[in-house]
């Protein structure tokens, strides 16, 4: 039913759609289809959010190819795309759109509690996929074990890194698909040592604090004393929090504001595309 013929009912009408990561190019791509003006505004210079994250380790690199293809359906389609742009409020009211799409992705978690370290001796996974944070040659923890903890460690391994890479679970990759965390251990021999049941204290001048658990039930209880642990970076993969700041403030202000993709929930590719073809198609009236 998805190809079916879409009714071109757009009539020109403009669609700002802040983000070029899949949600907003399947997005744009369907609007287009219908005959609508999509504008895409993104803050990176190039389209993909999180899929280029995804497709930064080793091996992934057909990843790309997906993007570039979304990106060339959503310009055949009649998207108009600007990159390296920071849309707000006013940039966004200047369009004087019809309705309003937030594809604003999510980034990777850096608590409050280490931000003294930040950008110094303290990454997140996203910094380190994105080349953002050098760090070829050193010795790294990494803390949080899974998939794109993991994925981050191949990347870092690739680079001459020594890795320690830490996780308050008992097992390796909590959650993940055993097949993948095989692969990815396997590409890791040599490179990385794991220390399970073990949790971030504190991050300090020379390394991490950890502190030993054991579970009782569900409940995480500290056993014996706490070990420092001197590396010279570390890189946090605690997960990632939506994007939704922008959503927020444009609440309220257009009759037709949708958000779609990583902005309201950490998702898989699958869903945000789902969703933003929904909001596309069926929505958007």
């Amino acid at each position: 039913s998805e190809m079916r013929e879409l009714e071109r009912d757009g009539e020109g009408k403009t669609v700002v759609i802040i983000g070029a990561g899949v949600a907003g190019l399947i997005a744009a791509q369907y609007l287009g289809r219908r005959g609508f003006k999509p504008i895409v505004l993104e803050k990176n210079d190039r389209a993909g959010g999180q899929l280029l994250l995804a497709a930064a380790p080793p091996r992934k690199q057909k990843l790309y190819w997906a993007i570039e293809d979304l990106l060339q359906s959503a310009v055949d389609a009649g998207a108009e795309l600007h990159f390296g742009v920071e849309a707000d409020e006013e940039m966004i009211a200047a369009y004087v759109p019809y309705a309003v799409i937030v594809a604003t992705g999510a980034n990777a978690v850096m608590p409050k509690a280490f931000e003294k370290y930040a950008g110094k001796t303290t990454f997140t996974t996203t910094q380190v996929l994105t080349g953002e944070a050098q760090l070829d040659g050193k010795r790294v923890a990494i803390i949080g074990s899974g998939m794109t903890g993991l994925e981050t460690a191949e990347c870092l391994a690739e680079r001459g890194c020594d890795l320690i890479i830490v996780d308050i679970a008992e097992k390796i990759a909590p959650g993940t698909w055993f097949q993948h965390v095989d692969d990815a251990l396997a590409r890791l021999k040599g490179h990385a040592e794991f220390l399970t049941s073990h949790r971030l204290e504190s991050i300090n001048e020379s390394g991490i604090l950890l502190q030993p658990i054991k579970y009782r039930g569900n409940k995480a209880i500290a056993v014996g004393d706490t070990k420092q642990i001197d590396v010279d970076a570390v890189v946090l993969s605690l997960g990632a929090r939506p994007e939704n700041a922008l959503y927020e403030r444009l609440k309220g202000k257009y009759e037709r504001l949708f958000e779609v993709g990583d902005a309201c929930k950490i998702g898989r590719i699958a869903s945000a595309s789902a969703q933003a073809f929904d909001v596309a198609v069926n929505k958007i009236k």
